[in-house]
């Protein structure tokens, strides 16, 4: 079964409709909501903004709370028996991406084309095994965020190595002190297109994934798909600067996936979960002191990211109504910016869905496939 198809009743494949696509991004998956975890992110960046705020400027400080929130997240995400091996190892593969997020920024050419290689190096990383896998979706992650956001662009080399310094260690001391009383994120299993998945051939990671990048396969056209969309998205924002272009670039890094299926079922729920969101948080705001939308907007984080692997379009959701209570109560705009949140959204959603036909997987000899 492809991912652009359901099993009829006679064992033959017949399109899914966009009704079923809808229902089946609707729906939850059977794990259970990471309290804890999203807890515990708050907890991290709270004391990595504390601690940066000793000694950097505010948006550097932002940038370690950020940082804290992430090494947080992974550290309590992973299984109990590697967290004190795994949780430093994030701290350095952020503070590397950090330093590259550093020194890409300000050159619309140059941030494009390292976004570009971050996003292909961890697109293909599956395919060096589980581990490898971690650690490229890891850097991708953490060099895409300051890379967008821009939180290093005005700092010295030396405030982004204490940004992120601050931001591990607060890290670091969330995941000892909570990791006895929050179990690790359930993941289904998932099979990638393309990789090895469990580097069972013997051969190296680097080796299975220089491989990888040299034939053609679904992995690579995804790789690429992904290097040349969010590539450039990120090279037109740091050209631009539009705050519209970076919610564009935010949401195809989050709705691009390696099949079709994964697509448009985040494509969707992500819509759906903005529209629901925005719209939601304007209408309290018309009665509501912007202060107490603003806490409804972190309470509605919270609850997001505790369903982020239960329902993806809670999560987005919960991102769209603290997004939009903050940027609003600025200037008590709540709903013009919950107009944009969901136009910036709907046009990345689809960029990303028309990037599938636009740059499908071909085989050696037969017609395109979108899907594996």
């Amino acid at each position: 079964m492809t991912g652009d198809t359901a099993e009829g009743g006679d064992g033959k494949d017949v399109p899914r409709s966009l009704r079923s696509r809808i229902t089946g991004a609707l729906s939850s998956n059977p794990v259970r909501p990471a309290w804890g975890l999203s807890i515990g992110g708050l907890v991290g960046g709270g004391l990595g903004f504390g601690l940066g705020s000793l000694v950097l400027p505010i948006e550097a400080a932002v940038g370690a709370g950020v940082t804290g929130i992430l090494v947080t997240a992974i550290g309590l995400a992973t299984p109990r028996g590697l967290r004190s091996k795994f949780t430093p190892l994030t701290g350095l593969i952020v503070l590397v991406a950090l330093l590259l997020a550093h020194l890409s920024t300000g050159s619309p050419l140059v941030a494009g084309l390292a976004m570009a290689l971050v996003m292909f190096v961890s697109a293909l990383s599956v395919a060096g095994g589980k581990a490898v896998a971690v650690i490229g979706t890891v850097l991708g992650t953490a060099y895409f965020i300051p890379a967008v956001v821009g939180y290093t662009a005005d700092l010295s080399t030396l405030e982004t190595v204490l940004q992120g310094i601050f931001g591990i260690a607060a890290g670091l001391v969330t995941v000892a002190l909570l990791a006895r009383f929050v179990k690790p994120l359930e993941t289904p299993a998932k099979p990638q297109p393309g990789g090895t998945g469990d580097g069972a051939t013997g051969a190296g990671p680097l080796h299975l994934m220089l491989a990888a990048a040299g034939t053609r396969s679904p992995l690579r056209a995804y790789a690429v798909r992904r290097a040349i969309v969010i590539g450039l998205a990120v090279g037109v924002y740091q050209a631009s600067g539009s705050h519209n272009v970076f919610w564009v670039a935010l949401t195809l890094f989050a709705v691009l996936s390696p099949d079709e299926s994964s697509t448009w079922g985040k494509a969707l729920s992500r819509s759906v979960g903005t529209i629901a969101g925005a719209l939601l948080l304007g209408a309290l705001a018309q009665v509501l002191e912007p202060q107490i939308v603003i806490g409804i907007g972190v309470a509605a984080l919270i609850v997001g990211i505790s369903f982020m692997k239960r329902n993806y379009a809670v999560y987005s959701a919960g991102m769209a109504m603290l997004i939009v209570a903050l940027f609003g109560a600025s200037d008590d705009q709540f709903f013009a910016w919950a107009e944009l949140r969901i136009l910036d959204t709907i046009i990345g959603v689809t960029i990303a869905i028309a990037s599938l036909y636009l740059l499908p997987y071909r085989d050696h000899d037969g017609p395109e496939e979108a899907t594996t």
